[in-house]
């Protein structure tokens, strides 16, 4: 028993050390995987079933259930992100435009003034 609880215990550590680099799908899906499977082993353990089969048919239901979380937080992430692209992107052609507009009504003062040299 101790032997399962120690390798288990690396394993998590393991996989928990593995995240930095992940999309937030993938922790979701890990996180919700270790989570599933712990509440899978402790409700089989007070329900007195099979732990292997309380672990296995939690950590798939919580893997699933935490990378649909996760994928939702990734598209979400994209969306706000695409939307500051285009805010900036707006900006500049404004910025653009009004300082095309300016140069026009320097044109047209100097025109209007007689000081503009050809």
């Amino acid at each position: 028993m101790q032997t399962l609880l120690a390798s288990t215990l690396i394993l998590l550590f393991l996989s928990l050390s593995a995240c930095t680099r992940m999309t937030p799908t993938q922790q979701g899906a890990l996180s919700g995987a270790a989570i599933g499977t712990g509440a899978g082993v402790g409700i089989s353990a007070l329900a007195g079933g099979n732990l292997g089969v309380g672990a296995l048919v939690g950590g798939a239901l919580g893997g699933v259930a935490g990378g649909l979380y996760g994928n939702e937080q990734e598209q979400r992430e994209r969306a706000q992100q695409n939307a500051r692209i285009q805010k900036k992107a707006r900006h500049a052609k404004q910025k653009k435009q009004d300082t095309h507009n300016r140069q026009i009504e320097n044109f047209d003062t100097q025109e209007e003034n007689g000081t503009r040299h050809y």
